[in-house]
């Protein structure tokens, strides 16, 4: 599609290896579906903000500084209630948006685009796809946070982080076995990045999805609660909001399947 083209050609990535393994036209697509599918994506991207907004609100420091993980595309955030309640906004991602790097231009300093690949990765699989014996997933944070650091969220990426690196490599060879564990591996080493004492953090991720047929039958369905919920207990994460995003409605897909994901939000 071409509008998907023109977005994909000004998206900032953080690295060539990053555009080469397709962040560049993700962030384009979801640009694109987000316009297409505003009425069917509207209760999401308010509860989504409106959930942020709560947390944030909950660790305002004027002098403090807050990190905003998956904030390529800027939709889902509540800019305003960011800079009301904190002295700078750092939005992260490796890749961001036409829109979004331009609200952080015009915001005079208080947001900041900060590209960081959190899963430590990409380059070395564009790289060496499948010289997988030293890869080193990134359990910290690949970036240097602030000392002012006040509030932390990662917002609607945790089950998206694996997917382009795991397409990758199912695509230069690897077997679905090792690609899943590295999937999995991404997930459990994103919440551990989430925890950083003495500041608080928001989660706002899928806990499943499910795809429909036709007639409402379920076709698929991933559950990743058995994966993720040991390390949220481990982390004292307090679930304060559930809903569903009808990202694909009736129609979108083929056959006129459809696709729901169940979203919830976590604290801690």
């Amino acid at each position: 599609m071409l509008a998907e083209l023109l977005i994909a050609l000004r998206c900032r990535t953080a690295s060539h290896a990053a555009r080469r393994l397709g962040y560049a036209r993700e962030i384009a697509a979801i640009e694109v579906r987000h316009a297409r599918l505003a009425d069917a994506w509207r209760s999401h991207v308010s509860q989504t903000r409106s959930a942020l907004a709560q947390a944030a609100e909950s660790a305002r420091n004027p002098e403090g500084i807050a990190l905003i993980l998956g904030a390529g595309v800027m939709h889902d955030l509540p800019l305003s209630d960011f800079e009301q309640h904190f002295s700078e906004t750092w939005l992260v991602d490796i890749a961001f948006s036409p829109a979004t790097w331009s609200a952080a231009r015009r915001s005079k300093g208080r947001l900041r685009c900060v590209h960081c690949d959190t899963t430590g990765i990409v380059d070395a699989i564009a790289e060496r796809p499948r010289d997988l014996v030293d890869l080193v997933i990134a359990t910290g944070l690949p970036l240097a946070p602030p000392e002012r650091l006040s509030f932390i969220a990662s917002v609607n990426c945790l089950t998206q982080l694996p997917l382009l690196p795991a397409a990758w490599l199912l695509r230069h060879g690897v077997d679905d076995d090792k690609a899943e564990r590295i999937a999995e591996r991404l997930m459990l080493a994103h919440l551990e990045q989430l925890a950083t004492p003495g500041v608080p953090a928001c989660l706002i991720s899928e806990r499943a999805d499910a795809r429909m047929a036709r007639d409402a039958q379920c076709v698929a369905r991933t559950d990743y609660m058995p994966l993720i919920a040991p390390a949220l207990a481990d982390l004292g994460a307090i679930e304060r909001a559930q809903w569903t995003w009808q990202v694909h409605p009736a129609g979108e897909l083929p056959r006129g399947e459809s696709e729901a994901r169940t979203v919830s939000v976590w604290t801690f």
